[in-house]
């Protein structure tokens, strides 16, 4: 599969979750916002309806424990896309399993188009011609929702027909698709999460907020306010909402039917945390307390897996830095997913088995990929050759 991804398709990669972009000379001065939150916002934020709006206590930290990416090289990429590794002088290279490939279809931009294939990169097709924007492919593989960072309209494409449907202006925030397909979530203009159903009728006004996600039961919804300063998270489940201030700024959010896992910092110290509290806005715990890397990043790119077991999450730099890891959501050892290259996460496979992540750095004028990694037992697939340019 020949082609490349030009300067705009890592434009889109950069910002997928903005917010979480909280890096660079943008650290002092947003550490300095979060401390002046945290001294002046001790008491509740009342909300309409007289709720009030809690304030989290952060726990204590806990410890981790991780577990080192797999240690080979990479090797020539075979004719039909797989890839061929060699084994570093230390640890063995795992054997491609081509009996154990995952179920469903992946979505990734190549050559100004959102293309969907196969689970194992064969059978592509152009979609939707968009140069830059977020996009999300439902879980049944029937429909993908683009927003073009051209025109600022979300976009309902047919995979199958091609047929497309113009929801309407949205800002740049990758939608939530439901576990079902049914309907998906997106952010609207002025920062309103909007809920529609599949075929981009019965339009719906959840809640304020920005960077969705959806619970894979399909019962919660959460969003973050003010993510920069004071890092509001809204809880919207069964027609209730509920919101909590963390006083830190939140640089990703996604989660499972239990918990809210968010990216937080950095906060008044500089420091930045893996985060999880329970729906209800208890139990607030460090999962992580400090970042693999020396220099300044975020927790970003939040994706839980379909059945809520594992959390996908990347350390982010402001200068195209980026390492994807996986943490099991009940507890165990952090995987890193990432070989010796960038490495952005995109989205799950439909059966939870693996995450699609776009690795290579073609800022840096690296060669890039579609891969596919399973945390289970770190077995990684090359798909797609994205080449550079």
């Amino acid at each position: 599969m020949a082609g490349g991804t030009t300067p705009s398709d890592w434009h889109d990669i950069d910002r997928r979750h903005r917010a979480g972009i909280l890096l660079g000379a943008a650290v002092v001065l947003i550490a300095a916002a979060a401390g002046l939150v945290a001294l002046l916002g001790g008491e509740p934020a009342v909300v309409p309806g007289g709720e009030t709006t809690p304030t989290i206590t952060p726990a204590e930290q806990t410890t981790e424990t991780i577990s080192p990416a797999p240690g080979y090289d990479f090797g020539v990429i075979g004719e039909e896309g797989r890839e061929e590794v060699a084994a570093s002088p230390d640890v063995p290279a795992p054997a491609l399993d081509t009996a154990r490939i995952v179920s469903g279809s992946v979505a990734y931009r190549r050559d100004g188009w959102v293309c969907v294939a196969g689970a194992d990169g064969a059978d592509e097709r152009r979609v939707a011609e968009s140069d830059s924007g977020a996009f999300a492919l439902s879980p049944d593989g029937g429909t993908l929702a683009v927003i073009d960072d051209g025109s600022g309209q979300l976009v309902l494409v047919d995979v199958d027909s091609g047929d497309q449907v113009s929801v309407g202006p949205a800002i740049d925030d990758p939608p939530a698709w439901a576990p079902h397909s049914r309907w998906l979530v997106y952010t609207a203009s002025g920062s309103h999460v909007m809920r529609i159903d599949r075929s981009g009728a019965a339009a719906t006004l959840l809640m304020a907020g920005t960077m969705p996600a959806v619970s894979p039961d399909g019962r919660t919804v959460v969003a973050v306010i003010d993510a920069v300063r004071r890092g509001e998270i809204v809880v919207w489940q069964d027609g209730d909402t509920r919101r909590y201030i963390t006083s830190v700024p939140i640089s990703g959010v996604c989660c499972t039917d239990e918990r809210v896992y968010y990216g937080a910092g950095p906060d008044a110290s500089g420091a930045v945390s893996l985060r999880s509290m329970r729906l209800d806005g208890r139990g607030d715990r460090a999962e992580l307390t400090r970042a693999r890397s020396a220099r300044p990043v975020a927790y970003a790119d939040l994706l839980r897996s379909p059945d809520g077991s594992w959390v996908c999450f990347a350390e982010r730099g402001d200068d195209g830095y980026s390492r994807a890891f996986a943490l099991p959501a009940g507890g165990g050892r952090l995987v890193e997913l990432s070989g010796r290259r960038d490495c952005y996460p995109l989205m799950w496979s439909r059966d939870g088995s693996a995450v699609y992540l776009i690795e290579g750095n073609a800022m840096q004028g690296e060669p890039t990929w579609l891969v596919s990694v399973t945390p289970g037992d770190g077995l990684r697939r090359t798909l797609v050759d994205l080449g550079v340019r």
